[in-house]
């Protein structure tokens, strides 16, 4: 485990595939359950901030990034009075210590929630650099989405979703390695009995019925079409990632 401050406010935790193994924990645990995720952040913690300086003194985020083998631990302290005013999503507040997990965030949502630029800029850097890699230009590339003719009528929203189911939480991340999507939507990774469920959404109004049935037929080429509607998973399933599961996996992941 190697730990770099890189400002005074920020410290870069690294832990390789064996660091995890030491502690009995896999980059897959820390995708797939988000209470692993911060009882490891806790313990990385105290391992690390023997002078507490970062513990006890006003609130602090983490940033978890998957990189390589092993994972960067990316912990931010912030004002107090900092952080009320900061524009944190629905699912990412302030728990009972102070703290509070970014790791949902893509890139893009970082400018919008009033962290120190220079740690921002480390972290766009960072979850960039992997979007970037070279392996990324190997991928398949789906279908680009057509123009959709005037006379087509418009279909109804329920028509934009669709379900896949993964057997492992490994087959979506060999998806999410091998396809590059042109066509947009949103996405919301569950876990519920074992298996992983990604829901995605259409929401742009010209979009056809090919271009969702080629970005689904793709994905089914990793997953298999189950019996499931999405409001049953977001009522019984266990959140893993929302809003953009697919691209926050292919930016982590390459």
């Amino acid at each position: 485990m190697e730990m770099e401050k890189i400002n005074e406010n920020t410290m870069r935790v690294t832990l390789g595939k064996e660091d995890l193994a030491e502690r009995g924990i896999s980059i897959l645990d820390l995708i797939g359950n988000q209470h692993d995720v911060e009882n490891f952040f806790y313990s990385i913690l105290d391992e690390v901030d023997t002078d507490h300086e970062f513990r006890d003194n006003g609130a602090v985020t983490f940033q978890l990034v998957p990189s390589g083998d092993g994972v960067e631990l990316f912990i931010t302290k912030v004002d107090p009075e900092a952080a009320e005013k900061m524009n944190l999503p629905k699912d990412a507040e302030f728990d009972e210590n102070n703290s509070v997990m970014l790791s949902n965030l893509t890139p893009d949502e970082l400018d919008q929630i009033g962290l120190d630029k220079d740690v921002t800029r480390i972290l766009k850097d960072r979850m960039k650099g992997n979007f970037k890699s070279d392996s990324k230009d190997q991928r398949k590339t789906s279908i680009e989405q057509p123009e959709k003719q005037s006379s087509q009528a418009p279909e109804q929203p329920e028509n934009y979703v669709r379900v896949i189911e993964f057997e492992t939480l490994q087959d979506f991340i060999d998806l999410t390695r091998n396809v590059i999507f042109k066509a947009s939507f949103g996405s919301d990774l569950f876990r519920m009995d074992d298996k992983y469920y990604l829901v995605i959404k259409f929401a742009d109004e010209e979009v056809t019925s090919g271009t969702v049935q080629d970005v689904y037929s793709t994905m089914l080429e990793y997953g298999k079409a189950p019996k499931i509607p999405p409001i049953y998973l977001e009522e019984h399933g266990q959140v893993i990632k929302t809003r953009n599961a697919y691209e926050w996996f292919s930016y982590n992941f390459s």
